[in-house]
């Protein structure tokens, strides 16, 4: 049998790139740190990542909560990616976390049979500070114990830290034999490498089961919408309508569903009433804002979003400032979605195309160019005295043209912050969906902020100064998007459109997404 000294040379050498560190971020804190495992992944393209279930439940729990959650993996090498949760696991004792950026590591192929008896040695590894390997020598023990959900684990005597947690355990040959656990105060179980390859079997067999049911749900429902309209069903026409919104299912009570979160929603008053905030409003200022505000709306095959703007002179053009969520890419918020039709509804009710000249997705602002004549330029620059008490939220409704407004006072906002943006104020104006990149105004018509939305805690706006800030940052920089200096992206949730039954329309309608 291998002596320990050699343990601690040889198998740490081989085992070198076979761990990684595991960080999960509640906006900018780091919350937990663990390691984890690579093991060997059906697509190429992916590295998956096993580590222990604690990480993918911290995970969920507070993003369940509205908390903006993400996963960072350093390798040994100093590596950094983003990594993505496999929810389906967690159920089952372990989390699967994919990436599919560049990662220096060796995949560990759980096929392989290798068998332990109590006695035999064993090292753990993880990784300390900047990439630094720290091995954990230690035997296999006796003594063995069962987890919460019924899993059954052994133990060895590694001195792994809580950082070592989801961590590999090698033998003496540098075979990997399973995954350290923390529970509690006690650092020395681990979950057999027998016991994984049990568990992602189960899963697997799980996912087929699945599959199958929706094979055969699709082809009867298949068979129904043709029979109806005479035609296949595509994967186009069974999710999205040229509006961008879902299509319901076909059920014989679709027509008493209500579409909720949509971009049609008004709010407020509107100007063609005169009634209302239009009627405190001086005639200037009515006039001005109905020739200054406008509504934009993105398309790839189906509508993408739609929101308002405001008219602009920018950098010495005519141009719109309104929110990036325009063009903000639905998978990865941190990149905008390419290939974007822009669509600008003028005042004049007349359609132009525009174009993204700037969209700074950290601060969910956007610069759109266009070309029109009957409008406008509000002045977001001239000098602002702070004596507002009352403000008002504007915006125009893409496919009415309507223009809308509606009251308020500046509000502290909610205690449990959506928004990761430390630069956002809040007003207790009531809007929607469509008052999005619209702005917000005092009675004097003097130019406040932004308008963003989320119906549970009032608008959310960002200030007058943070859009001169990011403008002026514009005016310095050639690219498109852009992030904050350490490639951070704050999180802009938008309340997806989904269908309901009237009597539940007001229940669960911040449902999150990007839509």
């Amino acid at each position: 049998m291998k002596s320990r000294e050699m343990l601690s040379e040889e198998v740490p050498l081989k085992a070198s790139k076979c761990v990684v560190s595991l960080f999960l971020f509640d906006g900018r804190i780091n919350v937990l740190v663990c390691s984890g495992i690579p093991i060997e992944s059906k697509k190429s393209s992916v590295t998956r990542i096993l580590t222990t279930e604690k990480f993918g439940a911290t995970y969920l729990t507070r993003r369940d909560a509205g908390r903006y959650m993400r996963i960072q993996v350093r390798d040994a090498s100093n590596n950094v990616a983003t990594g993505f949760l496999e929810e389906n696991y967690l159920s089952r004792g372990i989390t699967l976390v994919n990436v599919k950026q560049f990662l220096d590591v060796r995949v560990i192929h759980l096929n392989d049979e290798v068998e332990i008896i109590p006695g035999s040695n064993l090292v753990g590894i993880e990784l300390v500070g900047s990439g630094k390997q720290m091995p954990r020598r230690g035997i296999m023990t006796k003594d063995s114990c069962t987890s919460e959900d019924g899993t059954e684990l052994s133990y060895s005597t590694c001195n792994m830290s809580k950082d070592g947690d989801g961590g590999p355990l090698f033998d003496g040959d540098g075979n990997f034999v399973g995954m350290h656990l923390v529970l509690g105060n006690k650092r020395g179980p681990f979950m057999k490498r027998s016991v994984i390859i049990g568990k992602l079997e189960q899963f697997e067999n799980a996912i087929q089961l699945l599959v199958s049911k929706m094979y055969r749900v699709r082809r009867i429902h298949g068979a129904l919408f043709k029979l109806l309209h005479g035609k296949e069903l595509t994967n186009q026409e069974e999710d999205l309508d040229s509006s961008g919104y879902p299509k319901p299912s076909i059920a014989a009570d679709d027509c008493s569903m209500v579409l909720v979160n949509n971009f049609e929603d008004t709010f407020g008053d509107t100007y063609d009433s005169g009634k209302g905030v239009w009627a405190v409003f001086s005639e200037t200022i009515s006039k001005e804002l109905s020739q200054s505000v406008v509504s934009l709306a993105s398309y790839n095959d189906t509508r993408f979003f739609a929101c308002s703007g405001l008219i602009i002179k920018w950098n010495g053009c005519t141009t719109i400032l309104t929110s990036a969520s325009l063009v903000r890419n639905r998978c990865d918020e941190s990149k905008i979605q390419e290939n974007l039709r822009i669509d600008v509804l003028l005042p004049d009710q007349r359609h132009t195309e525009g174009t993204l000249q700037h969209c700074h997705l950290h601060y969910n602002v956007a610069i759109v160019s266009f070309k029109g004549s009957t409008f406008v330029e509000a002045d977001i620059y001239g000098p602002i005295i702070y004596k507002y008490s009352e403000v008002v939220a504007v915006g125009r409704v893409f496919k009415s043209g309507m223009l809308m407004a509606t009251r308020g006072a500046l509000t502290r906002g909610h205690t449990e912050r959506r928004f990761d943006c430390a630069n956002l104020f809040y007003s207790s104006c009531e809007i929607t969906k469509a008052g999005i990149g619209g702005p917000l105004v005092d009675f004097d018509g003097k130019f406040v902020g932004m308008n963003f939305y989320y119906a549970k805690e009032g608008t959310p706006f960002l200030k007058r100064c943070s859009i001169l800030e990011v403008l002026a940052h514009f005016e310095k920089k050639r690219s498109v998007a852009e992030a904050d200096d350490d490639g951070y992206v704050n999180r802009w949730p938008v309340p997806k459109p989904f269908w309901r039954r009237p009597d539940k329309h007001h229940q669960n309608e911040d449902k999150e997404g990007h839509r």
